[in-house]
Formats: structure tokens, sequence, C-alpha cells
């Protein structure tokens, strides 16, 4: 289809669901999904159109994610009912109206140090906010952090039928002295639903605050600790060595 066709359906169905667009135009706001801004007297909204993989439930569960955090102060990018639903389906596609939030993206290696300390003072409150949030049948993240490892090894060795007779006892050593290990930073580690994508794509800065957290299409059940370090690899990262003492200093912050 080519580009004019295509800009023709969308503004018909934009119009169609009682929305006065002065104008609108495609825009990047993350790699995946097809984005177009929307200028109407009033105010900025986000046409965010899903890609196929993603399914109504999935979505859904993605809206009550930001919502959540909406009501309780965090500058996300709030959906719109258009009708009496959010989650919108068009020609087989699935489509959400939000609001667009202003701000500027940066460098998160080049954050000033009151836009450093308000970004992870934020994710801090954020994580422990959503100590509160139950939403049902989240992917969970399957990392270094999370990954069960008996869950993956048993299966493979009784598909093989190999046995190793001291295998239980080597595993409980090797987690007895890991827990003892993260033991003083055991708080890291706790399982929550996480945004799992905080990346210099995904957040906005305005006034020396953190003014928007975007893109939450990777969101999940995880371990703190791996929200932390997305964040900390944009951050932390100069000359393509880590600063492990600006790490340390931040962990202190968060």
């Amino acid at each position: 289809m080519d580009n004019s066709r295509y800009f023709m359906i969308i503004k018909k169905f934009i119009a169609k669901c009682g929305i006065k667009a002065i104008d609108f135009k495609p825009f990047k706001e993350g790699y995946v999904n097809n984005l177009f801004l929307i200028r109407t007297k009033k105010e900025k909204l986000v046409l965010k159109i899903y890609k196929f993989t993603r399914k109504t439930k999935d979505i859904s569960s993605e809206l009550k994610f930001i919502k959540f955090l909406d009501k309780k102060g965090f500058p996300v990018p709030t959906p719109i009912k258009i009708g009496n639903t959010e989650v919108i389906k068009h020609n087989g596609e699935r489509l959400v109206f939000f609001r667009y939030l202003d701000g500027n993206k940066k460098e998160l290696n080049k954050l000033n140090e009151k836009e450093l300390k308000n970004l992870i003072k934020t994710v801090a409150r954020m994580h422990k906010a959503v100590k509160s949030l139950k939403i049902n049948n989240i992917k969970p993240r399957r990392d270094m952090f999370t990954f069960n490892f008996e869950d993956f090894v048993f299966p493979f060795l009784k598909k093989r039928k190999t046995t190793f007779p001291d295998y239980m006892v080597k595993m409980s050593e090797i987690k007895d002295n890991l827990k003892k290990a993260i033991a003083p930073q055991a708080k890291y580690f706790d399982s929550i639903i996480i945004h799992n994508d905080l990346s210099k794509d995904n957040l906005k800065f305005k006034n020396n605050k953190l003014a928007a957290i975007l893109d939450f299409d990777d969101f999940c059940k995880g371990s703190k600790i791996s929200d932390i370090a997305n964040m900390l690899l944009d951050i932390c990262i100069v000359n393509k060595s880590v600063d492990f003492k600006k790490v340390s200093r931040l962990l202190k912050i968060y």
C-alpha cells in the first residue's frame, strides 16, 4: 500500500473515532509499532498501532500497568477511551490512543546531576509502588537474576538419560553460597512487575526532571535489578567501559 493511501485510511479512522485532528504525522517513539502524532485544538495525542503478534489481553494488561502508574503520579502516557473501549480493533489491527507527553530524550550518560537523581529516585518509587499491583498472566523475564536453573537442567538430563549422583548436593551448596553473597543486596532481587526497557529511547526529561516513561511493550514480571541494570547500562558506560564508581553511587541513591 502506498503512503498516500495509508495516510488517507488513518485520517478517516481518526475522524471516525470522533477526534478532530488539525494535522497528524508518523513519528518515532519506539522501534516496533507504528505511531502517529495527532494535534488537536486542545492537546496532542499519539495513535499507536500495535504489531500483529500482540494479543488484546496482553495490550489490556499493559494499559492496566500504565493506568496504575498514572494514578500513583508517575509521568506515563495515559490511554484514551473511544466509546467504551481503549483497545480498538480495526482491519485486523489493534490500536490505542494515548495522551502525548512533552519532553526531550537525552543520552543518559550525559544527564545533569538533578536529572540523574530524579530519574533514579522515580524508578525506586515506581518499584516500591508496583509491589501492590496484581496483573494475571504476565510473562516472566528469563535472565540470570530470575531463571531457575533446575527447571532447565532436570528436563535436559532426563531427556538424555544422564545423571549426576552428586548434582543435588553441589546445586544446594551453590545456592546456599549465592544466597549468602547477595544477602546485603537482597532488596534488588525482589520479583515485581517491571518496565524492562528503561533506556534512553523510552525516557524524556524537562526542567531537570523525568517527564515521561514510554513504551511498555516489554513489561513483564522480573527482578528489580533487571530494570536497574538496563538503565545503568546507558548511564554508566563511558568510553565503552563501565564506571563502577558511578554504579555504586547511583545504587546508594536508589
